[in-house]
């Protein structure tokens, strides 16, 4: 359950197997019949450097020295808040209407995307330790391709974007 062997796009079948995953399949449903020119956005792991954030909290456990457990099995398209954020706004400045997905390029594990943002930042991984429950493993990769088809906007590869946004927040290393 949770993994999907290949790239779903906009117009597949959702099948959300969770509560949190059916209420927003039934939110995107309430807005489609209420208003024929909308806008939903789909994305992926979206991150902050927010100090209650993933990044913050990562950086902070890794620096003191503290056990950090990631997931290994989990595959997803990190994106940050920025980007998503100038998509939202490149969508409303358009003529297109419709659900779009907005993840960034590629996949990568939970660990591996904290092991790329520790890299980055300079801060040790040895307290980074990989954590493998089979009944929690995902894939989910999501295939932008509306926004490909309208033009509308072109996401980075994750790799891009969590060092633009560690950058723009001085979190990378000197």
């Amino acid at each position: 359950p949770g993994v999907i062997a290949h790239p779903i796009n906009e117009f597949d079948k959702t099948l959300p197997p969770h509560i949190y995953g059916k209420s927003k399949e039934a939110g995107e449903r309430l807005v489609r019949e209420l208003c024929s020119r909308h806008i939903i956005v789909r994305s992926s792991w979206v991150y902050t450097a927010n100090e209650d954030d993933l990044i913050a909290r990562l950086l902070k456990a890794c620096r003191e020295g503290q056990t950090v457990e990631v997931p290994t099995n989990q595959y997803a398209s990190p994106t940050s808040v920025d980007t998503l954020a100038e998509f939202i706004v490149a969508a409303l400045e358009c003529d297109e209407f419709g659900t779009f997905h907005a993840a960034d390029k590629g996949l990568c594990s939970r660990f591996e995307f904290a092991k790329h943002v520790c890299d980055l930042a300079g801060v040790p991984t040895t307290t980074l330790v990989g954590r493998q429950d089979p009944a929690e493993a995902y894939r989910i990769e999501l295939d932008n391709l509306m926004m490909r088809l309208t033009g509308v906007y072109s996401m980075p590869s994750w790799q891009d974007d969590v060092k633009n946004y560690l950058g723009a927040h001085g979190l990378l290393a000197e």
